[in-house]
């Protein structure tokens, strides 16, 4: 409950964001004229050049709410996903066994990441990766998963480009599921690998269905610079720049990442499937800080439940440290050497 509270009082605020009045303004065209943009209409620069705007169904939602409820149905939306991201945290630390320690460090790496919780359509992102964490579970405990999570999929590619995260993250579950099979046999079902692949292909597959066929597929790879630093508006946006900028938001991404790596390191139940995703979003989190949210979020679950395991044992704490100073170590190469 009091993560729930902390996140209500996370999305409640000035909205600061200004990519939102761009939505709203798409999201009224669309309604009012019943079809997509195809070409910039907005840009005085650049009218008339092709607009494959996969945002189209958050676009319409947030207007919808906007015209009801003003700038609190805004926050209230916003709010109620990243509530539904963390009700998928809760559940899954729970069936770990959570512990205080565990629950402190969810409020801890929603706290690193709270300059990105806005009214943007990365807080549903959240939501559907929430959910992808929920259907690898039960793929990895040998449950049945239900084909409804197709449309989850094709609801993702129609409302951001960062739909892409969802076959990636699959993909990266599977890789990890390969080690940890030979590890610890007992604890992952025959056959989760191939379930993981084939989600993977279909979660790809299914974001063709949108309003732009295979160039909205596509968009997300063309547009790979653009989530890192390497784009050209890094000098002058502030969320394509490095997350070490600034005072406190470098040091608390540093201890969750540190904690999140050591934690891992030392948990005797360790898998490797959750490693790797770790891996590849703290990676985008070093090239941009908009990516915070996404590295922070992609932690909670199992360093919540590695931190209740090991705590009360002296060994394992012991333990604890001696990783983290390994994660210490690499989180200092990863800064010398520019990452």
């Amino acid at each position: 409950q009091l993560l729930l509270l902390l996140g209500l009082a996370l999305a409640f605020h000035r909205i600061l964001n200004a990519d939102i009045w761009l939505h709203l303004t798409a999201g009224s065209w669309i309604l009012q004229h019943g079809q997509v943009p195809r070409e910039e209409i907005f840009s005085f620069t650049a009218t008339g050049h092709k607009w494959v705007d996969l945002h189209w169904g958050y676009q319409v939602m947030v207007t919808q709410w906007h015209r009801v409820g003003g700038a609190i149905g805004l926050q209230a939306l916003h709010a109620i996903a990243l509530s539904g991201a963390l009700l998928v945290v809760i559940q899954e630390v729970r069936r770990g066994g959570g512990r205080s320690v565990g629950w402190l460090y969810v409020g801890l790496a929603l706290l690193t990441a709270q300059e990105r919780v806005l009214c943007r359509p990365e807080l549903f992102t959240l939501v559907f990766l929430g959910l992808s964490w929920l259907f690898s579970e039960r793929m990895i405990r040998g449950e049945r998963v239900s084909w409804w999570w197709v449309g989850l999929a094709v609801a993702w590619a129609n409302m951001q480009g960062l739909f892409v995260l969802g076959p990636v993250f699959m993909g990266l579950r599977a890789a990890g599921l390969v080690i940890d099979r030979r590890r610890q046999p007992d604890r992952v079902a025959p056959g989760a690998v191939r379930a993981h692949l084939v989600a993977a292909a279909v979660m790809l597959a299914a974001a063709i269905v949108n309003p732009f066929g295979i160039d909205g597929l596509l968009l997300p790879f063309r547009l790979l610079s653009q989530v890192s630093g390497e784009s050209v508006y890094a000098p002058i946006l502030a969320e394509l720049r490095s997350p070490f900028e600034g005072r406190v938001t470098p040091v608390l991404f540093v201890v969750t990442a540190v904690i999140a790596l050591g934690a891992w390191v030392a948990d005797p139940r360790r898998r490797v499937c959750d490693l790797l995703p770790m891996i590849a979003f703290g990676y985008l989190a070093l090239s941009a800080r908009r990516n915070l949210l996404l590295f922070e979020f992609i932690t909670m679950i199992p360093t919540a439940i590695s931190l209740s395991r090991l705590t009360g044992a002296a060994r394992a704490r012991r333990a604890l440290l001696g990783g983290s100073g390994v994660a210490l170590g690499l989180m200092i190469l990863l800064v010398v050497t520019g990452r």
